[in-house]
């Protein structure tokens, strides 16, 4: 699974099984290949969402890739090493006592002022999200390329 978000972060819009048929005979891979589908399918407007990593400065060793869409902050991360790393995550804008959310791990951490820490045991994914009613981080788009209907 962390191979698969690894793959987001760093910019891929896909991801293909080449080992597919060995996938359905193991349960065990099955069902983690199935996981990470459903939660990439349910953070399709996250991953495509308006840029804000030059709002984030992650821990170092941890990779990122931030997000706004539908009123809400993404904040998906990858730790693509064995070595547990536990950091600060800056975030501009984020005020002391905020949750955040971690999704698909049922907790939240509360943050400080501009940030919160977290911790990643080894090769692992966490992904953030800041709901608007507890943020006050605001985006802006600079600059707009393509013809107005191949916008998005």
């Amino acid at each position: 699974m962390p191979k698969a978000y690894w793959a987001i972060v760093n910019g891929a819009t896909g991801i293909i099984y080449w080992a597919w048929p060995a996938f359905q005979q193991e349960p065990d891979k099955l069902a983690a290949v199935q996981q990470v589908f459903t939660e990439l399918k349910s953070l399709q407007g996250a991953i495509f969402g308006n840029a804000m990593d030059s709002m984030v400065a992650p821990p170092a060793g941890i990779t990122t890739m931030s997000r706004f869409s539908l009123g809400s902050s993404y904040i998906i991360s990858v730790n693509p090493n064995s070595t547990t790393v536990q950091g600060q995550f800056s975030v501009q804008g984020l005020a002391a006592g905020t949750p955040v959310n971690v999704l698909f791990e049922n907790r939240t951490v509360t943050a400080s002022a501009g940030g919160f820490t977290d911790a990643f045991p080894g090769v692992s994914r966490h992904v953030y999200s800041i709901t608007p009613a507890n943020t006050t981080l605001t985006s802006l788009i600079t600059n707009k390329t393509g013809t107005a209907p191949a916008r998005t």
